[in-house]
């Protein structure tokens, strides 16, 4: 189980038509809560492979799965790491959290939308200690941030200072000037798709 598949799920239930008083929503949402750094609701622990103990995080935004991420650990403590959030599985839950009904007011998708205002970009996948790792999966980013927040309410995706983000118009310039003189587009930059 992982957030990217669960999030695919919820979207093709929604679309399907499935009703949100379902149990399948409720149990998802169990899941969401797992993936999330938010320790406002009590801190859970995992073991950790290489030794001491995953901790949850409070910063709202995801990781792939509890207690697992592909954009690393931090340490928190003797024997302590948190799995560090990032922007992908962010925007994967924050979708995750409006398809099982969440409101904009909910705790929850309100910290993990901060979260994603805060480290709003086109250029790499927020959230990896190396920023160059930001490329894997850059595509896979693009799409779900897009998915996102479209269905976001209108001005829901603020900065700081609480003025909109264009979302946007940046995402459609990033995506005209990826595109390669022969019309396509490739992942360069990114190890996963080295042979494209």
């Amino acid at each position: 189980p992982d957030l990217s598949n669960t999030q695919m799920a919820l979207e093709a239930a929604t679309l399907a038509g499935a009703s949100r008083e379902d149990p399948f929503f409720a149990k998802a949402r169990q899941y969401l809560q797992r993936c999330q750094n938010f320790a406002e609701d009590g801190v859970q622990r995992w073991p950790r492979a290489a030794g001491g103990e995953l901790v949850t995080g409070n910063d709202g935004g995801a990781t792939y799965m509890p207690g697992n991420s592909f954009a690393g650990e931090v340490k928190v403590g003797d024997g302590l790491w948190q799995a560090r959030s990032y922007g992908s599985m962010s925007y994967a839950l924050a979708k995750s959290y409006v398809l099982c009904g969440a409101a904009p007011e909910d705790p929850r998708l309100a910290a993990v939308v901060r979260w994603l205002a805060h480290h709003f970009t086109v250029d790499s996948n927020p959230g990896y200690a190396d920023p160059q790792d930001g490329a894997q999966g850059l595509y896979y980013y693009w799409l779900v941030m897009a998915r996102t927040l479209r269905l976001l309410p209108e001005g829901a995706f603020t900065d700081e200072t609480g003025q909109p983000i264009a979302w946007r118009a940046a995402l459609e310039r990033k995506l005209l000037d990826s595109q390669r003189t022969d019309g396509s587009w490739s992942s360069d930059g990114d190890p996963a798709a080295a042979g494209d």
